[in-house]
């Protein structure tokens, strides 16, 4: 071999050398954009899924019925624990399609608890001041039913006493 040929043999090693590094860092880049990208979207999957979990609380808390609720937080919750075993996995697309269902169906469940919890606070509403309507009208009928009862025993009472024969009996002895 020639000089020449040993020459162009470097210089294509080289050449090859840089291709595949060049191609290994460009390569790796939108890789790592997308990792980071995924990662985002698990991590705000996570939060939503966390405000999810406080709406359904504060529904509850204020008397709604969070049963259906719960099963839509359960299903949320797998969807973000499948997205995260998948990105682990390396499975990105797979990840990322699981983070969006979860996100998805946690705010819908964000949703439905406030719309709940406004539910449930004007039924508690509602039903205060109808408690507070049928107490004051029992109380009422109970005032008014013991006055009459009262009169009708006193003009009982008063014609008994009126028709007695006073009788003087004497203390003293004779």
């Amino acid at each position: 071999m020639n000089y020449s040929s040993k020459c162009f043999i470097r210089a294509l090693t080289a050449l090859l050398v840089a291709l595949v590094i060049i191609g290994v860092v460009f390569h790796e880049a939108p890789l790592a954009s997308a990792s980071d990208e995924v990662s985002s979207k698990i991590d705000l999957a996570d939060s939503m899924l966390q405000n999810a979990f406080a709406g359904v609380l504060q529904a509850k808390s204020s008397g709604a019925n969070v049963s259906d609720l719960m099963v839509k937080l359960d299903e949320a919750g797998g969807f973000l624990t499948e997205a995260k075993v998948l990105y682990l996995q390396g499975n990105l697309s797979g990840a990322d399609l699981k983070a969006d269902e979860c996100f998805s169906t946690a705010n819908a469940t964000v949703e439905e608890a406030a719309l709940l919890k406004s539910s449930a606070l004007a039924d508690g509403q509602t039903s205060f001041w109808h408690t507070l309507a049928f107490s004051s009208a029992a109380s009422a009928a109970f005032v008014i039913a013991s006055f009459l009862v009262w009169r009708r025993f006193k003009r009982v009472y008063s014609k008994k006493l009126l028709h007695m024969k006073p009788e003087v009996a004497s203390d003293a002895e004779d």
